[in-house]
Formats: C-alpha cells, sequence, structure tokens
C-alpha cells in the first residue's frame, strides 16, 4: 500500500509563494489532525555558523504559526552537533543559531531549545537503544522540518536522517557513530542506528511524527558544515508526509530527476544517480530498504500535487 507525500513546485506568484505553499502543504498532510492541542517540538537544524544555504528561519516561522492555528503549542528545538566547535553545549549553540537568525523574536515568540540540555546528557532512552534528547522523548509530538542536502555517511540528509539521527542526545549521536563510520567503519551500520532509533521514537509517539522536506540550495553537503558548496541541482520544490521513508523516497526522485549543474561538485552532471556520484563510498539506498523492512514506512509513494 503507498504512503501519500504532497508535493509544491518552487514556482510561485504573488500571494501564492513557498511560505504559502508551506501551510497548504501542512493542511493536506492531516498535520492539524496529528499535532492539534498538543507541545509539538519543530525539530531543525539551526545550522552551523560560517554555512550560508541552512534552512533559511522564515519556514520555521510560518510553520510555528500553522501549528499555532491548530491549537499545539510550539517549540522549535536543535540537539548538539559531535564535533562541532560552536555547537558543543547549549549555551554556545543558541548563540550559533541567534547568529543565523533564530530567536523568539524571530519564531512568533515560540521558544528555541537545545533538546538535550547545556552539555548533551539530558535525555530519555526509548525502546531498546533510542538515546532521544529528553525534549523530543517529552513532547506529545514532533513535527521534522529538514533541508534536503548530500551527507557524508548517510549519502543524503533526509526527513529519516533528520528524525532518527536529529532528535538523539549527543551520547547518542556518538553510538550510533562509533564504529560505523570513518575510515574503517560500515556506513549502513550506522544508518541502521538511525533507522532503528527513529522507529523506537515513532512507536513511543504512536507515531505522531509530521515531515516537511525543503528541495532548494540542494547543496552537496549539510547544513552543519561551516561554509556551503555550490548546489548541484536546481530548486525543485516542498514536500509534506506523515510516512518517513515515502517522503524521502520522493525527494531522492525529484533530486535525481532535476538536471545536474556543471561546474559543481558532481563529476558528471548527466549522471542519473547524484547521490552516488557525490558519495561513491556510501549505499544512500541501504537505508530506505532497511527502514521499510522494519515497518517504519514504505517505498511506494503517490505524489499529489497542491
Amino acid at each position: 500500500m503507498s504512503s501519500e507525500v504532497y508535493f509544491a513546485q518552487r514556482r510561485a506568484t504573488q500571494g501564492g509563494g513557498l511560505l504559502e505553499k508551506l501551510e497548504q502543504l501542512c493542511d493536506a498532510a492531516g498535520f492539524g489532525v496529528l499535532f492539534g492541542g498538543g507541545v509539538v517540538a519543530v525539530r531543525l537544524s539551526f545550522g552551523e555558523v560560517g554555512n550560508t544555504t541552512y534552512l533559511r528561519p522564515q519556514f520555521a516561522q510560518r510553520v510555528v504559526r500553522r501549528l499555532r492555528g491548530y491549537g499545539a503549542q510550539p517549540f522549535v528545538a536543535d540537539t548538539l552537533s559531535p564535533g562541532s566547535a560552536r555547537r558543543g553545549n547549549a549555551a554556545e549553540h543558541l548563540a550559533a543559531a541567534a547568529a543565523n537568525g533564530f530567536a523568539p523574536g524571530t519564531m512568533d515568540g515560540a521558544p528555541l531549545i537545545v533538546a538535550d540540555g547545556l552539555f548533551g546528557g539530558d535525555e530519555r532512552m526509548l525502546g531498546t537503544d533510542a538515546r532521544v534528547a529528553a525534549a523530543f522523548a517529552e513532547a506529545d509530538g514532533i513535527l521534522a522540518l529538514t533541508h534536503f542536502t548530500g551527507q557524508e555517511h548517510a549519502g543524503y540528509c533526509g526527513a529519516i536522517y533528520h528524525m532518527g539521527f536529529g532528535t538523539a542526545s549527543l551520547g547518542g549521536k556518538r553510538h550510533m557513530m562509533s564504529g560505523a563510520v570513518g575510515e574503517n567503519g560500515t556506513p549502513g551500520a550506522f544508518q541502521e542506528r538511525m533507522v532503528d532509533s527513529l522507529r523506537d521514537l515513532a512507536v513511543a509517539k504512536d507515531r505522531k511524527l509530521g515531515y516537511v522536506t525543503l528541495l532548494v540550495d540542494l547543496t552537496p553537503g549539510s547544513d552543519d558544515l561551516d561554509w556551503s558548496d555550490a548546489a548541484v541541482a536546481p530548486d525543485i520544490g516542498l514536500l509534506a508526509s506523515r510516512d518517513p521513508v515515502a517522503i524521502d523516497q520522493a525527494a531522492i526522485d525529484l533530486f535525481q530527476s532535476a538536471p545536474g549543474v556543471a561546474g559543481t561538485r558532481l563529476t558528471d552532471p548527466g549522471t542519473k544517480d547524484k547521490l552516488r556520484d557525490l558519495y561513491p563510498g556510501v549505499d544512500w539506498e541501504h537505508a530506505l530498504r532497511y527502514a521499510e523492512r522494519v515497518g517504519l514506512g514504505t517505498r511506494d509513494y503517490e505524489l499529489m500535487i497542491i
């Protein structure tokens, strides 16, 4: 059985820009029913200082506004990042967020939270092995707002990465990466741990999880880098779904079918698999196959155009 993935193209007109389309996608995906009346975390990356293509604060602000319209109490949250010079504790992380334009004043008054606490130790154990940041574990629901990019360990940064890896505490992230990435590591092991964590989170939250993916500024590296490379494909649009596997598959299909941009990191702009061109040592499909096998969602989707 296929899952519904809602899509709005990048083209815009006055009164029908990306922010308006974002609200329409949230409505169409049923987020009002999913999140109405609860305390809802908007999970995103505040971006590393120096990165210039991270997800713009205006998108998060509009999601916050829409969630309030549903009767929810939203807050905006990220987690500490292993290896980051500017996001190693909550004080530094929130200062970096403010430098990138994320602050209560730009989020319609919604609080900004580092979900795993001052030094990353505020966590909850969910399921068998998921070390989830406390604020995400305790929220009534979570909406992952994802900027689709390439990613060195998973091959791509999508909904599964953001909700699986991105909601983990600092210790949980290090556990996923331990022995699974690096020169002698196995990317597939990292991907499976990421999927397992998301599966446990989905069960604990009774699947009150929603996903929005932005296919704009399609850079080869993620927003966690302190610099931004040129986009390898033109802007495509926005996606929303309640199925993380389906929305990731749809995002990848749209990305792969878009024309590659010459003069970028792509070695072959005409390739049919940009992700393997960017990260030839990573099987990006592994996470999707594994996620489908463990019942997290389906790769079979119906694209609903808004």
